[in-house]
């Protein structure tokens, strides 16, 4: 039996990419890992700790890095004694753990680069902080080959997430079509250009009715979404926070989503996604997915988006073929095959340390601030 810790920046009950850390933890505790998940509390109402699934949970008070340096510091014979350490995304290896990861230097230890930080042009600082957590890890897996092109990270392995083939799949409704969207209500969801698409097809005479699902991040966003919708009298209707994705999606013939893990969890649903991106950072998010222009809608502008639902809901028929070959490349993506690419990172052997490249590195981002 391993012996592993994982650093993640968010951990259950959230539902959001936080399913990601959840459910290959643990999948690998039913591949014979003994897995601790340390997570910051965000909620007061969530226990210290606790087992769920086989998963140990610690959450630790987050109110600056001190704070969590001296939670590592007094559960430091954790650290010594675990066999390898674990971060999801590079802010919990370069800030939270870096002390130890020069006190622990024999320690092997891995990161998980997941998603992008939704800002457009990427600060060159990002780029240099990721590129520095790669270089002090031992080996990484990347959310998606777009983390290659856009940070310079040369992955060992690559995934796109996980899903589970739900126990029944109903079909959509045959009355008048609808649409869910859910994701975060901010910025670079694309939660406007949803709604402005909506507004375009009623121009037409086609009213799409659309349920929003999801925590609202932007309050001002919000409130434009909200006056722009009263405005124009749409048939849109914001539901909070959905319980259970997969119960959620199949309410609905269309599911508006920009996420890889979300896009996963409607296809193996048998929905038709739409995606849409503002820049071309997300263009490849979206697109450098394998097969993914044959299996969903992806536009660059609410006309665009607009256009291409229009043409589905006049041409039903044209959905299956993409539906179904979104289903059976969801069928390959499960949390076992996750939970390998992981495992196998974890039996990768100790790289040699490039110094030089990490104080040039180093010295760089020194210069950006």
């Amino acid at each position: 039996m391993r012996n592993a810790l994982f650093l993640c920046p968010s951990y259950y009950p959230f539902i959001g990419g936080e399913r990601y850390y959840q459910r290959v933890a643990e999948e690998l505790v039913l591949q014979g890992y003994k897995i601790e998940v340390w997570t910051p509390l965000r909620d007061p109402s969530h226990p210290k700790e606790e087992i769920v699934n086989g998963v140990k949970i610690r959450r630790f008070s987050c109110n600056g890095l001190i704070w969590i340096w001296l939670f590592f510091l007094k559960n430091i014979s954790k650290i010594f004694s675990v066999d390898l350490v674990h971060g999801f995304d590079y802010s919990t290896i370069l800030f939270w753990y870096l002390p130890f990861r020069l006190l622990f230097f024999w320690k092997p230890v891995f990161v998980t680069f997941l998603g992008h930080e939704g800002i457009f042009p990427m600060p060159k600082k990002i780029i240099f902080m990721r590129k520095i957590t790669e270089l002090i890890t031992w080996g990484n897996i990347c959310g998606g080959h777009y983390i290659a092109k856009w940070y310079g990270t040369n992955p060992d392995y690559v995934v796109y997430g996980g899903c589970e083939k739900p126990a029944r799949i109903n079909p959509p409704s045959s009355l008048e079509p609808s649409a869910v969207f859910i994701g975060r209500v901010q910025n670079d969801s694309g939660i406007m250009e949803y709604v402005q698409a909506i507004n375009l097809l009623k121009k037409r005479g086609i009213n799409l009715k659309l349920d929003i699902y999801g925590a609202v991040k932007d309050y001002e966003l919000f409130e434009k979404m909200n006056n722009f919708i009263k405005v124009n009298a749409l048939p849109i209707r914001h539901c909070g926070i959905a319980d259970k994705v997969e119960g959620t999606l199949q309410k609905y013939r269309y599911a508006f989503l920009s996420a890889c893990l979300a896009n996963l969890e409607a296809m193996i649903c048998k929905r038709l996604v739409f995606s849409i991106y503002s820049n071309p950072l997300k263009k490849d998010y979206l697109e450098m997915v394998p097969g993914a222009k044959d299996m969903s809608e992806i536009a660059g502008s609410s006309e665009e988006l607009a256009e291409r639902i229009a043409y589905h809901i006049e041409f039903p028929a044209s959905d299956s073929n993409m539906i179904e070959r979104a289903y059976e490349y969801a069928l390959t993506q499960t949390w076992k095959d996750a939970a390998d690419k992981h495992h196998m990172l974890f039996n990768k052997s100790r790289p040699n340390i490039k110094y030089e490249e990490i104080l040039r590195t180093a010295y760089a981002l020194l210069k950006l601030r």
